[in-house]
């Protein structure tokens, strides 16, 4: 980061214009990148935070980095600072490394800080938004520095030139470099082996090894004319990797989205529905914003149901894999209850994803097996309190202390959650919370791990050893 401000009479005139021109560039780049991640969009003031740490944080650090190595290449080259060869140098050899690894920093605060780290918030789709964000945050100031040099030394002319060649021309170079970090950051969370550890340091060099091919280019060779060739077509190749990325990524998410909601078209939404939020096109910026304009219930409570119906997408289709590749009983997700509540609760307001659902002249057809569910019938599966009142079942939920309470008093012993009751083709298994307070007890036996149900038998909690047994609810499976 080469900044020296020389003459100030003029800086009262391009900071302003400076700020003018980059800042709205910028928020469009940014629509752009956040666009791509429409299934499991991370929080707008999470990608702020981002972006102020890379327009802030990473370009304090750097500055401090970049000072200090160009102060020692000089000594090394017994150069003055300010002689060319010295900023040359420095920009290639020193500043890819610092200004990379200040970025990077942000990246680590939000994976370290996260609280649930799974694909769908902290994936490889996320690591390089965020890393796009952070990025262009960076982009952000360093551009609207040099920009405010270039006008206070050169005028109007190579102030206009020099924004039209940093900001819109390369302006996504450092979000290209630090969506590498991001990507690696991702790999970490969804790899199992020992070699996840290594995916944010190849992250890192790969950004680093990208800035520095572009320094190169710009500070040795641009004086020959063919400089300027080389980092326009290094940015190139630099940009269709990373929009190809972002596309790849995004319609992986896509896929995960298409099994997780196998079952549930006909049960939490038409096919009408599961057809609007699966279309590719979402991936197009202001495509789902259109769609969902003038649905039933209005945009957010809309757009509420959509986001919800990916979240238990995500968990369904993890929790499909996590059977697949383990013996041990599924991971129970409270979210996945939320979710199917928030969904079920829309569906009762009369908010849909898709006009004209009631004027159909025809019922529903089920959607393709290759796209949709396999299984051969649809086996409902209800808990019988004492008094008659019951709860049914269709698909995969999390019960607990909150869908019993209408049984009675001792639901107060149940938690939240207690147990999970799972299809398994044409049969229910249960899966027992293993952080709930009580054990779950299917027939007065104490469940642990995962157990089928069958149509007759009794759940409830309480303790085995002790012939403590609290709520028995019968279970009915029709």
């Amino acid at each position: 980061m080469r900044i020296g401000i020389g003459s100030t009479h003029f800086l009262v005139i391009w900071i302003p214009l400076a700020i003018l021109f980059v800042i709205p560039a910028m928020m469009i780049y940014f629509i752009i990148i956040r666009s791509v991640d429409r299934y499991a969009p991370e929080p707008l003031w999470v990608l702020f935070l981002c972006f102020v740490w890379g327009a802030v944080g990473a370009v304090i650090i750097s500055m401090v980095g970049d000072g200090l190595g160009q102060w020692f290449i000089s000594l090394a080259l017994q150069r003055p600072m300010d002689d060319e060869s010295v900023f040359a140098a420095a920009a290639t050899f020193v500043a890819p490394p610092v200004e990379e690894f200040a970025k990077a920093l942000g990246l680590l605060a939000v994976y370290a800080f996260a609280r649930r780290r799974v694909h769908e918030t902290h994936g490889p789709l996320d690591g390089v938004v965020y890393g796009g964000i952070i990025g262009l945050g960076f982009s952000l100031s360093e551009d609207i520095m040099y920009i405010v040099v270039e006008g206070n030394e050169s005028g109007g002319a190579g102030f206009i030139g020099l924004y039209f060649f940093r900001t819109i021309l390369l302006g996504f170079g450092h979000a290209t470099f630090t969506a590498l970090t991001g990507l690696g950051f991702g790999l970490f969370v969804i790899m199992k082996s020992g070699w996840r550890w290594l995916m944010p340091l190849l992250g890192l060099a790969g950004g680093m090894l990208l800035h520095f091919g572009r320094n190169l280019f710009a500070s040795f060779l641009m004086g020959d004319g063919i400089g300027l060739v080389f980092v326009l077509l290094l940015h190139a190749l630099v940009m269709a990797f990373f929009f190809g990325l972002l596309i790849w990524l995004g319609l992986g998410d896509r896929k995960r989205v298409i099994n997780g909601l196998q079952g549930l078209v006909g049960v939490l939404i038409s096919r009408k529905e599961y057809d609007r939020i699966i279309s590719p096109w979402m991936l197009l910026p202001g495509w789902n914003v259109f769609r969902l304009t003038g649905l039933p219930g209005g945009f957010w409570a809309v757009r509420k149901k959509q986001l919800n119906l990916f979240k238990l997408a995500f968990i369904r289709n993890r929790v499909r894999n996590e059977r697949e590749e383990d013996d041990g009983p599924p991971h129970i997700d409270p979210v996945e209850a939320e979710a199917t509540a928030a969904i079920q609760l829309a569906n009762d307001q009369g908010v849909r994803l898709a006009p004209d659902l009631t004027d159909e002249s025809s019922p529903e057809e089920p959607a393709p097996p290759s796209e949709l569910t396999r299984d051969v019938t649809l086996r409902q599966l209800a808990l019988e309190g004492p008094d008659g009142r019951s709860i049914s079942f269709r698909i995969r939920t999390v019960v607990g202390k909150s869908a019993v309470n209408q049984f009675g008093e001792d639901s107060q012993f149940w938690s939240e959650p207690q147990f999970t009751l799972d299809r398994t083709g044409t049969d229910w298994q249960i899966i027992h919370a293993s952080n709930a307070q009580n054990e779950t007890l299917l027939n007065s036996k104490s469940v642990s791990g995962f157990q089928l149900v069958k149509d007759g038998d009794v759940l409830a909690v309480g303790r085995e050893s002790k012939g403590i047994i609290k709520l028995p609810l019968k279970v009915r499976i029709s």
